[in-house]
């Protein structure tokens, strides 16, 4: 499954449009973004955060022109800032604290409702960490993505790429699962559990999902088939 960073248009937030100029830099950018002028939009969104240091759908799209130059650790550095931007204009938190009948505490804790517009800068830094190497930094915000609704199966399979790389493959299995509960047919989530499933002494079931994945047109999977399974 190909990792795709999410891209921003013209979002509408609850920031005040401070100076137009820095929108008009942010729509010409955006157009040489589209065109893969990676760098020409980098350039232009710099003027726009410069004129707007708090516009973040600027912060998000230079962010993703940086992570397609490969420049991972600037593209952590923009998600991070528009991550601050959103958050700062968020409510405080609200302690919850449930009683018993008797007013003993059970539990406490604070609770903060989804911003669905964190949800595109957590995923896309998680995905600049992942490229960094950075397996348990991208974990972290892979699951944040997901508290603010991102899309369960592109962050579900991706971190469970993740826990593969950290070796934890008793997670990695749970994560591709649940991405098979939601769309069955994706032969790569297969081929992956698969060797998250050898890894865990499922020998059999690691079979059976690599003949899933050939099945439904991953051809990879023919290797690892041949390799642990015995077929011709």
């Amino acid at each position: 499954m190909k990792q795709i960073i999410l891209l921003l248009a013209l979002m509408v937030t609850s920031l005040a449009v401070r100076a137009q100029t820095d929108f008009q830099y942010y729509n010409i950018a955006l157009v040489k973004y589209n065109m893969s002028d990676y760098q020409g939009a980098i350039n232009d969104l710099t003027k726009a955060i410069d004129h707007n240091p708090e516009n973040f759908s600027a912060l998000v799209l230079r962010g993703s022109a940086k992570y397609n130059i490969e420049d991972f650790s600037g593209a952590i550095e923009d998600y991070t800032r528009a991550i601050e931007v959103i958050e700062g204009e968020r409510k405080q938190p609200v302690k919850l604290t449930i009683y018993d009948q008797h007013g003993n505490i059970i539990s406490s804790h604070d609770t903060v409702d989804p911003d669905p517009n964190l949800a595109i800068p957590y995923y896309n830094r998680a995905l600049a960490r992942m490229s960094s190497a950075c397996y348990r930094e991208a974990i972290n915000d892979f699951s944040r993505a997901l508290q603010h609704g991102s899309d369960e199966v592109g962050t579900y399979f991706n971190r469970g790429v993740a826990w593969e790389n950290l070796g934890r493959h008793s997670e990695a299995f749970d994560d591709f699962t649940r991405v098979l509960d939601i769309e069955p047919g994706l032969g790569q989530v297969y081929y992956r559990r698969g060797y998250s499933r050898l890894e865990l002494g499922n020998h059999e079931d690691a079979c059976s999902d690599w003949e899933k994945a050939l099945e439904l047109g991953y051809e990879d999977a023919e290797s690892p088939l041949s390799e642990h399974c015995n077929i011709e």
